[in-house]
């Protein structure tokens, strides 16, 4: 299934370099379509940017969830020659001569560090507890890397980099990877020391990640939330997804109390939003077209992620490590089953 395709909306794709990169994506992300939009148990998305609290940044060209782990695969625009040498060192064919890259398998290594943190932190809204008692981490969940090259480029291996290949071959590498896990999850195919087949995820848990990792998708571009008030900050945009299988209903309840002019306005329409509260938190919803969009706020003094609490129909953003607390603004809040939201 196909949780999150490429938004071409959320990039700048200007240049011949970002255009070609582009280009490669969207041909990986039209292969992974084709392959895996009606699975049940092969989950993808596509152009996934995580930031952790710290402000470090993940960029997932495709990230593929299957039963037993995940797939971190990186697009490459090459359609020339990509070599690795006997030394483990990248290098590609530009204008006939060798240019040394950056390493894509050392920078998908730092993609699912945080990745695999950021799941971990929320391990509780994500995983069981076996038995009902020892909660389940990811701290083991297999994760594993495919480089994926044009269909008209080269390679050259002077080492055995087993996870470079051509993007028409990464259908059948996610699939062998799948595969050798299903097989290892047997009790008597487990093998010492080996992480294949050591996790199961189920329907649900699969679709729970699906919707988190949704939820704190943060797009490069979008940010069109420019707030007059001063002290608030322009907002990521985000989705908050509707359960699986689900489109929300619209919102047709009117709006007690407007927010400030710009704050909560609609990168969509331009409709005034009001604030809900979901699984993850505080989010804006448009009553008109039933956009969603993230709230995150920044201490200005320190730069930290902003607390939302509420007090009657008063909603305040708190820095805890600063101790300051000012008004966000004043709007009604109402949960996604109707019900009023807690902070």
């Amino acid at each position: 299934m196909i949780w999150k395709e490429r938004n071409a909306g959320e990039h700048s794709d200007t240049d011949k370099f970002s255009k070609a990169g582009a280009e490669a994506e969207e041909k990986l992300s039209f292969y992974l379509r084709r392959a895996f939009g009606k699975s049940e148990n092969i989950h993808v998305l596509n152009d996934l940017r995580l930031i952790d609290d710290s402000g470090d940044v993940a960029q997932l060209d495709h990230l593929v969830l299957h039963r037993h782990g995940f797939v971190i695969v990186e697009s490459k625009s090459v359609s020339t020659t990509i070599q690795v040498n006997k030394n483990g060192e990248w290098t590609r064919s530009w204008n006939g001569r060798q240019t040394g890259m950056q390493s894509p398998v050392q920078q998908a290594k730092l993609q699912i560090e945080l990745l695999r943190e950021l799941l971990d932190e929320h391990r509780a809204e994500l995983l069981p507890k076996a038995l009902g008692l020892l909660q389940y981490r990811f701290g083991h969940c297999p994760f594993e890397i495919i480089v994926a090259i044009s269909d008209h480029g080269t390679i050259k291996r002077g080492c055995k980099v087993d996870e470079l290949v051509k993007a028409d071959q990464v259908i059948d590498f996610v699939q062998v990877i799948e595969k050798r896990h299903h097989k290892a999850a047997s009790l008597l195919s487990l093998k010492p020391f080996s992480t294949d087949g050591i996790y199961t995820f189920k329907r649900n848990v699969q679709e729970a990640i699906c919707n988190f990792l949704l939820a704190r998708h943060q797009p490069l571009r979008g940010r069109s939330m420019q707030p007059e008030c001063p002290a608030a900050q322009a907002d990521v945009i985000r989705e908050e997804p509707a359960p699986y299988g689900q489109r929300p209903a619209p919102q047709t309840e009117p709006v007690e109390d407007q927010a400030n002019p710009g704050l909560g306005q609609c990168e969509n329409c331009g409709a005034q939003c009001m604030i809900k509260w979901g699984r993850y938190g505080y989010y804006w919803k448009c009553i008109e077209c039933d956009t969603n969009m993230a709230i995150k706020e920044f201490c200005l003094s320190c730069g930290k992620k902003m607390k939302l609490r509420k007090d009657g129909k008063h909603y305040f953003k708190r820095c805890e490590p600063c101790g300051s607390e000012e008004m966000y603004c004043l709007i009604e809040l109402v949960d996604d089953d109707g019900s009023d939201g807690g902070s």
